[in-house]
């Protein structure tokens, strides 16, 4: 049954792919959920794993288990998400601190010259 639905799914069969994303989204997204920091941030991280999942279908080789191959792809991806999240956090906190030091700068500045 699995390995049929598989098939059709690297033939981009839509209906193939919608049974698979219901027989297997909870499990992915009690993945998802472990590795962020809200259910929107999983829910964001689940649809881009699933495809992720369906364009990578083809390079599944049925050695090991499936769900395994599908659960590296979940992490990896929750991952990166988590990583860019970072990366993004990190600017607007150093774009927050320049412009506060800006205005303590400019303030001291004026404070001098109407002195």
């Amino acid at each position: 049954m699995l390995k049929l639905l598989i098939q059709k799914c690297t033939r981009n069969n839509r209906k193939a792919q919608n049974e698979l994303y219901h027989i297997y989204a909870p499990t992915m997204l009690s993945v998802c959920l472990r590795y962020t920091n809200s259910k929107e941030e999983a829910e964001e991280v689940l649809m881009n794993g699933f495809v992720k999942v369906f364009s990578k279908i083809d390079s599944y080789t049925a050695v090991g288990n499936f769900e395994g191959w599908m659960r590296r792809i979940f992490i990896r991806e929750a991952l990166n998400y988590r990583k860019k999240s970072k990366k993004e956090n990190t600017i607007s906190i150093k774009y927050d601190t320049d412009y506060k030091h800006n205005l303590v700068l400019w303030a001291l500045t004026f404070m001098v010259n109407t002195i």
